[in-house]
């Protein structure tokens, strides 16, 4: 992989393709494209960035190609689809959930407003 930029913004949630509150995709070779909707509470939206980094990271490594997540997200009916076990990305993802709640711990922070609440800790079966 030759990875020459990264572009990072934040954006509204109604601006985001799928509605989710990170998206990521390759603009052109080499150039990574990552939106992250602006929230409330800025922390939130840092959450949503690691999240979004630490998956796209252990994608890439991985061989989990965008054009994977991006079939199977669109054909998805549940309500994250990275919490399903079949997603292609299922590991990377709950492994981002990880770090969301490690600096999460690491910055004493416990505001009820993270993305991934205690409804999202186990992992769908669909």
């Amino acid at each position: 992989m030759n990875l020459k930029e990264i572009n990072i913004k934040v954006i509204p949630q109604e601006e985001q393709r799928f509605g989710e509150n990170g998206d990521y995709w390759w603009s052109k070779p080499g150039v990574l494209e990552i939106r992250i909707s602006k929230e409330k509470n800025w922390v939130v939206t840092w959450l949503c960035l690691i999240h979004e980094i630490w998956e796209i990271g252990l994608c890439l490594f991985r061989g989990v190609t965008f054009e994977e997540i991006e079939k199977f997200d669109n054909e998805y009916r549940g309500e994250i689809p990275g919490f399903s076990i079949r997603a292609p990305y299922h590991r990377e993802h709950m492994s981002a959930v990880e770090a969301e709640e490690l600096f999460c711990e690491q910055a004493e922070y416990t505001g009820e407003d993270k993305i991934y609440n205690s409804k999202h800790k186990k992992a769908e079966t669909r």
